[in-house]
């Protein structure tokens, strides 16, 4: 196991992966945020006459504010600008926050900087127009995920991730047919634009466009005039196919993680020979408790937005309940009462994707906690040995000093003892001191290395006997 990478991609911003080291922060992010894409034209695509979806010309904003929704019949979808974008200052959209606000009746907090930020909100409002009863609902949706990119191929130790924070905002005006007019359908999809060039290496704001348009296209038809909640299904089930893909693109990693940190397969439990191997240990344990930790973070991320995902929808399931009884009568019942099973389906689904979140988010909260204590536990075998070598080092001085004692002493007791007042020894017999003192340190001598020699068989006794 060596460095890991974690890498964050916020929606439309280049980044720079970072190696993960513990002296670092591993978890550390960097990324550089990028102006906005100027979104030139506005895509329109709009029902033939076969009953599918087709794309019109671009529109710019003059054709845009010439495009009058209560004047329209069948589906009309277009693909907005970014909710940045549509500022007074913005060189192509300054006049467009107006006419969304006056003609398509989208709230006035979508485009101020709570709404942007929002982790998802729902909210929908209908009223009579006109004298033959039509009815006009509008309705406003924002959901906000975090989408992992690029997953490894090989769930072996270290991975790599690329994460992306994915806006989408969508504002629906649905008509009622009467003796009058036709139904009809106006979908407006925000924060989805930026590029959809398929050679691109994916990102959350790179493929987000182009696979709604598909999804769009694929399964848009006469059936959305049918009710203004038939449309949100159909974006509700593209959403759930994400967050789907999101939450169970971790289980690979996880069980990668699990078999790594698994105590049976450390190799960190064998006895080790250096301090420097073992503090080698310990880098790389810390690198993984750091890893951890990032991935964690992201994990409680995905379970916030999922959680706001919940509460939008189940709002949405509400106001279809309210919706209901006024739509009796004017519609196929069998329309209405497959979207009124459908939406809390959706809301069923997210609830149990937020469930495996959360067990994600508990299997990692798990094998965090069981680095911490490895980490701790490699502290504690670099003090042991730290405190062992100490202890090496002054039983090697013991015996040193032991073997000058040894060496030293019986001469040093000789000549005390001939020394004293009792004898008198003539320089001719000063080779009585040689004799005597030579006979002593040949038996110290002796002594130690009998004793030295009796303590390592025992020792050897000893092993013998705990190997069998």
């Amino acid at each position: 196991m060596t460095s890991i990478e974690l890498t964050e991609r916020p929606a439309r911003s280049a980044e720079t992966r970072m190696p993960v080291s513990a002296s670092a922060a591993t978890t550390a992010v960097q990324s550089v945020n990028t102006p906005l894409a100027i979104v030139d034209r506005i895509e329109h695509f709009a029902m033939s006459s076969v009953g599918a979806l087709e794309r019109r010309e671009p529109m710019d904003q003059a054709d845009f504010n010439s495009f009058l929704p209560d004047e329209q019949s069948g589906v009309h979808v277009f693909f907005m600008p970014s909710v940045k974008e549509i500022t007074e200052k913005s060189p192509k959209w300054s006049n467009l926050r107006s006419t969304l606000d006056l003609r398509y009746d989208v709230p006035w907090f979508w485009f101020e900087y709570l709404k942007w930020n929002f982790n998802g909100f729902y909210t929908g409002k209908a009223k009579t127009v006109g004298n033959d009863g039509g009815i006009k609902h509008t309705a406003s949706a924002r959901y906000l995920v975090k989408q992992i990119h690029n997953m490894p191929v090989n769930t072996e130790l270290p991975v790599g991730f690329d994460f992306s924070w994915d806006f989408l905002a969508f504002h629906s005006i649905w008509y009622s047919k009467t003796k009058a007019r036709q139904p009809s359908l106006v979908l407006l999809c925000f924060d989805l634009a930026g590029g959809e060039d398929p050679g691109r290496e994916r990102s959350g704001q790179g493929t987000l466009l182009g696979e709604y348009k598909q999804h769009i296209t694929d399964s848009v038809t006469n059936k959305a005039l049918q009710n203004p909640f038939e449309i949100h299904t159909l974006m509700l089930r593209q959403l759930l196919r994400i967050i789907d893909k999101t939450v169970w693109n971790f289980r690979k990693p996880l069980k990668a993680l699990e078999e790594e940190i698994r105590p049976e397969n450390e190799k960190a439990r064998e006895p080790k020979k250096s301090r420097k191997e073992k503090i080698a240990v310990k880098q790389k344990k810390t690198e993984l408790y750091y890893y951890l930790l990032g991935l964690l973070r992201h994990v409680t991320h995905g379970i916030e937005t999922i959680t706001a995902a919940v509460s939008s929808v189940e709002r949405m399931e509400k106001d279809c309940r309210k919706f209901v009884l006024p739509l009796d009568g004017q519609a196929d019942p069998r329309v209405t009462e497959s979207t009124s099973e459908e939406l809390p389906c959706c809301v069923l689904q997210l609830r149990n994707l937020r469930m495996r979140a959360e067990s994600n988010e508990k299997r990692l909260t798990r094998q965090l906690r069981q680095v911490f204590h490895q980490v701790d536990l490699e502290n504690v075998a670099i003090s042991q040995l730290i405190l062992e070598e100490m202890q090496d080092n002054d039983q090697e001085l013991t015996r040193f000093l032991t073997r000058l004692t040894v060496i030293f002493l019986p001469p040093t007791f000789t000549a005390g003892f001939f020394g004293m007042n009792s004898f008198e020894f003539q320089y001719t017999r000063v080779w009585i001191y040689f004799v005597v003192t030579a006979p002593m340190i040949a038996f110290c001598l002796g002594l130690g290395i009998w004793l030295a020699r009796f303590a390592y068989k025992v020792l050897q006794d000893e092993t013998a006997r705990e190997k069998r």
